[in-house]
């Protein structure tokens, strides 16, 4: 099924609140200029390797509030432009280090009110980020700088990267 077929020149998708469940290689073969989508429903458990491989111009993808536990190392394939994604509020758990490595423009990510217990290694190479939001996670990336710090159920903040940053 290709349910956008004939549609080569939308530029915004707002599926918010739909019924989509999955999302295969197929969904958006036709949206070649696409730059901004919204996939927030709480209904998406599954979402295919090279899913989103034809959307080149993408700058947003909003993934949030859905049922994802992980994402498979080609889920961000070549998204060379995506600026801006949210993650936020599924059940992952833990990221592939490789998950990212085409997003080489992306400034804004957040993956707050996931499951996290790490910060991941996949953010590592990710030289144009400037906000990580990683709240209500148990991340251990400040472990043994706080006092209690597994009492704290999340942590926000503002990164700026440098290139004498190690990680």
């Amino acid at each position: 099924m290709r349910p956008f077929l004939g549609l080569i020149q939308l530029i915004a998708l707002d599926l918010l609140y739909n019924a989509l469940t999955r999302i295969d290689a197929r969904t958006f073969r036709d949206v070649f200029f696409l730059q901004i989508l919204d996939l927030r429903n709480y209904t998406i458990d599954r979402i295919e390797s090279n899913a989103f491989l034809p959307l080149y111009n993408l700058h947003k993808l909003e993934l949030s509030k859905n049922r994802l536990h992980k994402q498979g190392a080609q889920l961000f394939n070549e998204l060379f432009v995506l600026n801006r994604l949210t993650l936020s509020g599924n059940a992952i758990a833990s990221v592939d280090p490789l998950a990212f490595r085409d997003c080489s423009n992306l400034k804004e990510l957040d993956l707050s009110g996931n499951e996290l217990t790490t910060m991941p290694y996949a953010l590592r190479d990710l030289a144009l980020l400037k906000t990580l939001d990683h709240g209500e996670n148990r991340c251990n990336l400040y472990k043994g700088s706080f006092r209690n710090f597994d009492q704290l159920t999340g942590s926000r903040f503002r990164m700026t990267y440098q290139k004498t940053c190690t990680w």
